[in-house]
């Protein structure tokens, strides 16, 4: 569980202070902390890929820049525009790379398995794999293992979306709470 408080400052930014409660944690998990992911608010966020970690013990400062794209479309480019494709399974979301990527993992083991991976959404009427069928299991572990990277295992063609929101994100840290350190907390005005 993950306790905290927030804090505005006009000159440093969003300051928040987290209590983890790392002895919650499960003995088998291999990192306690927080994973973070900047993203445009109408992207699906994919900490797995894209996040960053910021481990207990630090004080952890990320600074941000965002930049606008634009690529040209058809006929003078490849991308998709209007973010938007016929079947994405983040569907309340705008085209991704990364998204259709996982669509077209996805779509190729529901074709051979007839049903979904559980880590990702599925569309229309197929449903999720069951774990505790040995059967679906073993045909999601199989196709998994034969794609092992899901960006350069299969065919899938997935071009850039013509407008994207890049964020360049620099990090640094220091040992947290140093010895002359008074925390305050106040609010945002």
């Amino acid at each position: 569980m993950v306790y905290f408080s927030s804090l505005c400052d006009e000159n440093e930014g969003l300051r928040v202070l987290m209590y983890i409660a790392a002895d919650e944690y499960l003995p088998t998990t291999e990192a306690v902390g927080i994973r973070m992911t900047i993203h445009d608010k109408d992207d699906f966020p994919f900490p797995d890929t894209f996040g960053y970690s910021a481990p207990t013990g630090y004080i952890s400062s990320f600074g941000m820049n965002m930049k606008a794209m634009s690529r040209l479309a058809a006929p003078y480019g490849d991308c998709v525009p209007d973010g938007k494709t016929e079947s994405y399974i983040y569907e309340d979301y705008v085209y991704s790379t990364e998204g259709c990527y996982r669509t077209c993992f996805q779509d190729m083991v529901i074709d051979q398995c007839g049903c979904g991976d559980p880590r990702f959404p599925v569309i229309g009427n197929a449903s999720h794999c069951f774990v505790f069928d040995p059967e679906q299991r073993k045909c999601l572990e199989d196709r998994t293992k034969d794609l092992g990277n899901i960006h350069s295992s299969f065919k899938c063609r997935c071009q850039q979306p013509c407008k994207q929101k890049v964020f360049t994100v620099s990090y640094s840290e220091a040992i947290w709470p140093s010895q002359s350190l008074n925390i305050t907390l106040g609010s945002c005005t």
